[in-house]
C-alpha cells in the first residue's frame, strides 16, 4: 500500500513539474536583436517602426555617448544608422522602417563602427538587416 501511495505522489509530483513553460528567446548578446526576438515583441505591444523596437527592447541604443575634446570640451554623439550595411542616417530616420521588413538589428559600439565604416562613429552605429 506505501508503495503505491509513493508512486501516485511521485506521479503527480512529476506531472506537476512537467508543466508548460512559455517559450521566450534568450538574449545570447545584447547588441543584438534577434528575428525571434522581435516576433516575440510583436506578439506583445503593437510596434509599428525600427524606433519603436528599440525603444521597447533595447533603450540603451539611443543613449548619446559622450566625447571630450581639446576645443570644444564635452559632446554628445548619437549612433549612426545603416540599413542592409549602406548608411541610412540619424537615429530618426528609424521611424522610416516598417518593422515587418527587418530581419536583425546590430549595435556596434564606437571602435567597432570605426573599424567597419571610418572616422565619425563616435557614438556607434546601428545596422538594420531587413528580410
Amino acid at each position: 500500500m506505501k508503495r503505491r501511495v509513493w508512486a501516485i505522489l511521485l506521479t503527480a509530483l512529476a506531472m506537476g513539474c512537467a508543466g508548460q513553460v512559455p517559450e521566450i528567446p534568450v538574449k545570447a548578446d545584447y547588441n543584438t536583436i534577434t528575428f525571434e526576438e522581435i516576433q516575440a515583441a510583436l506578439e506583445k505591444r503593437p510596434l509599428q517602426n525600427a524606433f519603436e523596437l528599440i525603444e521597447y527592447l533595447r533603450p540603451k541604443y539611443f543613449m548619446p555617448r559622450m566625447q571630450t575634446t581639446v576645443n570644444q570640451g564635452v559632446m554628445q554623439r548619437e549612433p549612426i544608422v545603416y540599413l542592409n550595411n549602406v548608411r541610412f542616417g540619424k537615429i530618426s530616420e528609424l521611424y522610416n522602417i516598417n518593422i515587418l521588413q527587418i530581419h536583425e538589428i546590430v549595435y556596434l559600439k564606437s571602435n567597432e563602427a570605426t573599424q567597419r565604416f571610418g572616422i565619425g562613429h563616435e557614438g556607434g552605429a546601428i545596422i538594420i538587416s531587413t528580410r
